[in-house]
Formats: C-alpha cells, structure tokens, sequence
C-alpha cells in the first residue's frame, strides 16, 4: 500500500511488485530489514534514519 500511495505501482495490489511484498512475511529480521531498504528506495526514502529511529541495525545483511 505505501508504494501506491507514493505512486509507485499502478495499484494497491501491483503484482509486478508482489515478491518484494512476499519478503516481509518472514521470521528472520535481516531479511524483512532487507525488503524495508528495498521498500524504501522504491519510494524515495532514506531507510537508515527511519531505521535507526526505531533502534533497528540500517546496514545491509551479508
């Protein structure tokens, strides 16, 4: 949805971007930061302030 909201994606539910999506859905923090960093530079955003605001690690997994 925030990518629609940014104008991003043709719709709400854009499939073209739906395994970007599908990442988030996952257990392991490092992946679910990844596709937040993602997410973010599909936007526009700067992940790492928003990151660090919430305390979480910005740096990429390896």
């Amino acid at each position: 949805m925030l990518a629609f909201v940014f104008e991003k994606v043709d719709s709400s539910f854009d499939w073209e971007f739906r395994p970007l999506f599908l990442r988030f859905n996952t257990d392991l923090h490092a992946e679910r930061a990844d596709a937040f960093r993602e997410l973010c530079a599909l936007i526009g955003l700067d992940a790492v302030p928003l990151m660090a605001s919430i305390g979480v690690v910005a740096s990429p997994s390896a």
